[in-house]
């Protein structure tokens, strides 16, 4: 039942003239009435002010109306969102219509990386896992240490965390978790956002964006620090960006580069937003293409083939080179093209009688062209870019590894081979300790790669003398001297600790086949001595149990196995 308050004696005209009010006899009977509106013939109405508590009382019922309205707000915004088409039809609509122009497409990713203010007052922000100063100085962290090492996602410095968090939300989650390998716990959190974040917006809500497009390629780009999370995931969402690509018609020619002249409706600053979005399009695209070619070495099946408008993208983004670091996505993505400029010079000797002719000019032209991209970094002031010289010191390796003719004899290539990975294994070595942790997955995997070729040829090439750099001894000092590097900073559960667990049974590996093959403990005096004492703990204090010892050595033992080489192991013959 409602509180009944009691009537006041004064009515409100009485009240506001100040003047007594007498009631009538009919207000004592029920009909409320004062003597001077009965003689004004007016109503006699009771005042509006109740009794004592009726304040708190109206101000409760106002909130709660506030509240009741911004619930119906929210609930009519969510069943606007669930009745909208999905995110892929004004991507599909442009797709099918290639008269549409630049600002229109880019106006549409706009449209679509936009949430609404429901999904802003969800975010982790706002929930009070970070602060807006805390996500600007990792925002910050990610510029200076990590954005030159993967040049295909880039972030202006005019967009801030406010500007990210309205249109590119999921980025800046991915961002944020890519910074945070100095708190391995709290990125394990951050990377269960990641995951549902996905789940909601590209699974339940079946969106395409270039928001979602980019947050996946920097969260695979430093898959490594997830490395506890079975890598079938990382491939995963690897195969989640190249679907969007392809739903947002990326992989096509004909979404930004018509030889057009100048839209005369659009305004400069239009086209110059337009331009610089289908530049941002373009790298990503680029950057889905790079980690594909990176994820071979283990996943054939996510290979992306190659074409024209790849080059052409690469290409164009060069020419303009609205960053330094455009100028080098080439670097990243060369070996396809030096593998099929070089082809037709190994296959036309191939059809004559001397095959080492070719494979040694195929040797030299890739050491000049090495040798010019460096120059070319050393004069552009991009030579600290250590992720861009792992890639230089790679290229033999990754492009004579797409050749499909090897035989035993094949003695240059196969020196090749083994001196580009020693190449990219000194280089590792060769940097500053603290650039470790800011380096993207694709040059760990390159450094793997690397280590696994060498024990491959190991392997297979153990007797052939003119294989320098396949001996245990020399990729047991190598894998000692990584060890080394990383030591003093591994924390409990970071991705240093598990590149810690590979080389330690890398090593355990050498040592096992060394036994099995019975060729008797290896002489270290005559290199990598400073290493022995440390060689004798890793084998007799780390492991004394054969056991241990086994089980150290499967993961390598199971990476060879893994191992997808691009031409297929049947190309190495063993003598």
């Amino acid at each position: 039942m409602h509180r009944q308050h009691r009537r006041r004696h004064a009515c409100a005209r009485c009240i506001q003239l100040k003047v007594k009010c007498v009631p009538t006899r009919d207000s004592v009977r029920g009909t409320p009435s004062c003597e001077r509106c009965m003689r004004l013939s007016q109503p006699c109405m009771a005042p509006e002010t109740q009794g004592p508590g009726s304040h708190r009382k109206s101000r409760i019922d106002s909130l709660q109306e506030q509240v009741d309205n911004l619930v119906t707000q929210v609930a009519l915004m969510k069943h606007n969102r669930d009745n909208s088409p999905p995110a892929r039809s004004l991507n599909y609509q442009y797709r099918r219509n290639g008269d549409e122009s630049d600002h229109n497409y880019n106006h549409g990713i706009q449209i679509r990386n936009s949430p609404s203010g429901a999904d802003t007052d969800l975010d982790f922000i706002s929930r009070g896992l970070f602060t807006l100063l805390e996500c600007e100085e990792l925002l910050a962290k990610f510029r200076l240490h990590k954005m030159v090492q993967f040049p295909f996602v880039i972030i202006p410095t005019h967009l801030g965390v406010p500007t990210l968090r309205r249109q590119f939300p999921f980025l800046l989650m991915c961002t944020i978790t890519a910074c945070l390998e100095h708190k391995a716990s709290l990125q394990h959190g951050m990377e269960q956002e990641v995951r549902e974040f996905i789940a909601t917006r590209l699974v339940i809500n079946s969106e395409r964006s270039l928001d979602l497009l980019l947050g996946l390629l920097v969260h695979v780009a430093w898959n490594h620090y997830h490395w506890h999370i079975h890598d079938s995931q990382a491939s995963m969402f690897l195969q989640m960006a190249v679907m969007i690509v392809v739903d947002l018609g990326l992989d096509k020619g004909n979404f930004a580069m018509q030889a057009s002249p100048p839209i005369s409706w659009a305004a400069d600053q239009h086209e110059k937003d337009s331009s610089c979005w289908i530049s941002t399009a373009q790298r990503a695209f680029l950057g889905c293409y790079y980690l594909c070619s990176r994820s071979l070495f283990f996943r054939g099946q996510l290979a992306m083939r190659h074409t024209e408008w790849i080059k052409r993208c690469t290409e164009v983004l060069a020419q303009k080179a609205e960053y330094p670091s455009d100028v080098l996505l080439g670097v990243y993505i060369k070996e396809y093209t030096l593998c099929e400029t070089n082809r037709s010079l190994v296959l036309e000797h191939f059809q004559g009688a001397d095959k080492s002719m070719a494979w040694k000019e195929l040797s030299e032209s890739l050491a000049l062209q090495q040798r010019h991209t460096e120059g070319f970094l050393r004069r552009s002031n991009l030579w600290d870019n250590w992720a861009v010289r792992i890639e230089l010191s790679a290229t033999s390796m990754l492009v004579l590894g797409r050749h499909k003719s090897i035989h035993h004899d094949n003695v240059q290539r196969l020196q090749a081979l083994c001196s580009s990975a020693h190449d990219t294994i000194n280089n590792f070595l060769a940097m500053p300790s603290p650039a470790l942790a800011h380096l993207p997955a694709s040059s760990y995997n390159i450094l793997w790669y690397s280590l696994l070729l060498l024990s491959r040829l190991r392997l297979l090439f153990h007797a052939q003398p003119k294989i320098s750099g396949i001996k245990r001894h020399d990729i047991h000092t190598l894998g000692l001297a990584l060890m080394k590097k990383m030591e003093g900073h591994f924390r409990e559960g970071d991705a240093l600790t598990n590149c810690k667990n590979v080389l330690r049974s890398m090593l355990v590996w050498l040592e096992n086949d060394a036994s099995e093959q019975q060729q008797g403990q290896v002489d270290l005096s005559a290199r990598g001595s400073e290493y022995e004492h440390e060689s004798t703990r890793l084998h007799h204090s780390g492991h004394p149990e054969g056991d241990r010892n086994s089980r150290e050595a499967a993961l390598w033992g199971q990476m060879l196995e893994d191992l997808d080489w691009l031409e297929g192991p049947s190309c190495f013959v063993v003598p």
